[in-house]
Order: structure tokens, then sequence, then C-alpha cells
């Protein structure tokens, strides 16, 4: 038999590596509000500090030097007592859970209450661990010994309860209080009682935890960078992208965080502010978001997943975006383009390739004799160092064709066997020139999206 402290009750949860400090510190920041971690807090803050002594045996069932758990025949054998490793720190810490204490973070970085602090790490474990292991836990570690064996019994109930609907952060977080505070749990009861449970878990969702295949997305080499993206925006059939596209991955909390920003002041000002957490299932990471500045409107981004096995950070993902339309409030699919080189740094054709390469109109270009005489006069590309080339080797096939509406694929451009020309430099070329080509049309596929044709409704709609 083992019992429920916070240092076998990591034993099955897939935890984070360490982050160096010392073991005994890191299991009790797993699960305990960071009221226990001095270097976190505001100068104003009253912080609860435990000697490294003590924390060794708070983790391992919050006994004294005198009847701490000992283990026998490979069993633990554990007594009814109420020594704390340290009595007054314990008394500080059960009555900062009870009181739901603010926590307020040094340099500005904001507060949290002690209980939303405990419920975001134990969020986040969750979600990390498989629930065939979570099940485990509950049903292999025993609750430590209550001076009350009726109140124990009543504790064990309740837990049996969350774990039958698979409400594990709320039961993971009543079972790291009795790992904690033992029978001293009484002080605490009305966080074990009906009411409580049914108001933390509507505030919080219902289960509180990700699918199956599902994990928080922490890569070290997408985190803790800020990435431009260029995606195009919805107005009034106009074509043109964001000005401003920003995605910011920080890594550095117990829940990876993300954010999009994205801006524009072309004809009526805007500004989009999405922030959510970063997922990982299967090769796929999805960020679903919610927009601050639009109600909260869903967002959400997802990219393919490639894991960098030379350390070498994320420098270029092509996505899509999922959102709600603007000014119709219907659903949208958009292509976008997440790079780590930032816009000021790139050349104003690099620009309109990317245009072309966030069309969603397939592979042929389709072009009239004006667009592609557009194309060789914009100033921007008459500069490219392969143009001299694209004039000699390929203007002459492309002008040879019949014209009312021409037709080349990217493929066409990208295979030209003649003039020399690198990979990089026909990639370029194709969708250069995929945006030129398109220039004129006024709707040019930039969006997928659930747009109903007119009149369409009366198809489907039943008759009276």
């Amino acid at each position: 038999m083992k019992y429920a402290t916070l240092k076998n009750i990591a034993s099955y949860l897939n935890i984070p590596l360490s982050s160096g400090r010392s073991e005994n510190r890191r299991l009790a920041l797993l699960f305990l509000p960071d009221i226990i971690e001095p270097d976190l807090l505001d100068k104003s803050m009253n912080v609860i500090r435990w000697s490294p002594k003590a924390l060794g045996y708070l983790v391992r069932g919050n006994y004294n030097e005198y009847n701490q758990i000992l283990e026998k025949n490979d069993e633990e054998i554990a007594v009814k007592a109420e020594g704390f490793s340290d009595r007054n720190n314990t008394q500080f810490l059960r009555d900062a859970i009870k009181r739901n204490t603010t926590i307020k973070y040094k340099d500005g970085l904001g507060a949290m209450s002690c209980r939303e602090d405990m419920w975001q790490k134990i969020d986040y474990l969750v979600a990390r661990t498989n629930p065939q292991k979570l099940k485990a836990l509950f049903t292999e570690l025993e609750i430590l010994p209550f001076l009350d064996g009726t109140m124990r019994e009543e504790v064990k109930e309740v837990l049996n309860k969350l774990i039958s609907k698979e409400n594990y952060t709320y039961a993971l977080f009543l079972l790291v209080l009795t790992a904690v505070f033992r029978g001293d749990v009484k002080e605490l009861a009305f966080l074990y009682s009906s009411e409580e449970i049914k108001k933390a878990l509507l505030s919080r969702g219902a289960k509180n935890m990700l699918p199956d295949d599902c994990v928080y997305f922490s890569d070290k080499n997408y985190m803790d960078r800020e990435y431009q993206v260029f995606l195009y925006r919805n107005l009034r059939g106009e074509d043109g992208l964001f000005k401003k596209g920003i995605l910011m991955l920080d890594g550095s909390g117990k829940i990876p965080k993300a954010k999009l920003l994205l801006e524009d002041d072309h004809i009526e000002i805007c500004s989009h502010l999405y922030e959510g957490s970063p997922m990982l299932t299967g090769n796929t990471v999805y960020i679903p978001m919610g927009d601050t500045t639009n109600k909260n409107s869903l967002g959400i981004l997802c990219f393919e997943y490639e894991n960098f096995t030379n350390n070498m950070p994320m420098y270029f993902r092509s996505g899509l975006f999922l959102s709600s339309n603007y000014r119709f409030k219907t659903p949208q699919v958009q292509k976008v383009v997440i790079t780590l080189k930032e816009r000021n740094k790139m050349s104003n054709v690099d620009k309109i390739a990317i245009k072309g390469q966030l069309r969603t109109s397939g592979t042929n270009i389709i072009f009239t004799k004006e667009e592609l005489q557009e194309f060789c006069e914009n100033p921007d590309i008459k500069k490219e160092d392969w143009f001299v080339k694209f004039e000699k080797y390929i203007l002459p096939n492309l002008l040879s064709r019949e014209y009312t509406n021409c037709c080349i694929t990217e493929e066409d451009i990208r295979r030209f066997p003649k003039g020399g020309f690198t990979n990089q430099e026909l990639t370029k070329i194709s969708f250069v020139f995929k945006d030129f080509a398109e220039s004129h049309w006024r709707k040019k596929n930039t969006y997928i999206t659930c747009e109903v044709p007119e009149d369409f409704h009366y198809l489907v709609r039943e008759d009276n």
C-alpha cells in the first residue's frame, strides 16, 4: 500500500522536466500555490518559507521527523498523527487556501488567487497525463490517516463520485489537500461540499481535461519567440493583408500561452488580440483563442508540427486560421504564413510572393496580357536578380500563348528547364506571378468560407 503524498502522487503524473529547483521544492510547487515561493512574490506579500528539511517531510506526507511514513515489506506504514513538518507554515497555507488569498507577483506580473493557481497547475498535470494513469493514481494510492475516521470516509466518498465522472482536476485538488493537511482538512470542509464542487466545475468547465491524444504544446524550439503572421483581411471584397500580424508563444508559465495580434488601418481601422493556449495532437498544433477585443470571439490557428532535432528555432510554418467573418459573423478559414523573419527585413517582392502563396485558388495561374505587362513593369520586380533571365527565357514562353485568359501552373514555372534558375528563384517567380495574374479579380479565393450562394437557401428550406 502507498499513501497519497505529494511525492507518490507525482510519480503517476507526466510532470515537466526539472526547472533547476531542488526536487522537494519542485514537487511542492507542482501542486501548491506560489505563495510558498518567495522568489516569485511581490514584496508586499506575506510569504511562507519552508526549510529544506521541513520541505522534505512536507512532500512525503507533511509529518514531522518523529512520525514520518515508514516502509516495511514494500508497504508504507503511517500513523494517525497531528505533528506537521512545520505547524505554523501548514496553518498559514491552510488559511490562505481557505480565504483564497490573492497572490501578487513581483515585477508587475499580475495576480492570482490561491485556489485558482492550484487549479491551473493541476489542470496542466491532468492534461499531460494518460487517463489510465490517472485512474491508477486514485485506485492505488490510499488517503493518509485522519484522526477522525468518519471524516476520512466522507472525503473518500466525495473523491469516488468525482472520479466516476472523470472530474480528475477537482478530485486531485482535494486529494492534494489531504496530502498536506491530513485531518486538518476539516477546516476546509466547505471545499468538499457538493455546492462548492458544482460552483467550481461550472466556472471552470465540466471536465477540465484535454482529449486523450492532446497535450499542451511547449516545444522549446517554438516557444518564447515572436513571429510574423501573414493573412488576408476580409474588407468589402478588397484584397489586402493585415498590416500587422504578430504571434507570441510563451512557455514560461505552468500552462503555455499564445497571443495573436492583428491590426490594419486601411479604410477601416481594426485591431484584434486573440489569447489562448497551444496544444498538440498528433502532428498538428492547435491554438484555440478568444478575441479579447471582440466579445472573446473564437479563433483557431493550426499548423503542422515538426520536431527540429538540430535545436534550430522554428522559422516558418504554413497554417490555417479558423475564425468568424468580422462583418457577417459566419465561419471562415484562411491560409496563414508564419515566419520568424521580421517584416522590415523582407523585400516587397518577398511579401508579394507570400500573398500569392496565401491564395486558395489552386495551382492554376490564369492571366491576361495586361496582367503580364503589369508584372514585368513593376519596379520592385525589375530589381530582382532573376528578372533579366525571366525576360529572356520565361517571358517569351508566356507571350507565345493564345490570349483571352491564358493559363500556366505553379509547377510549370518551378520546373522551367532553361535559364539556369535556382529552385528558390523559380518558386519565388511562380508565387509573385500568381499574385499579379489574379490582381484584377474582385474575389480571388483568399478565403475558404461558409458563404451561401444567393437563393440557395430555397433549395434546402422545408415547404410550409
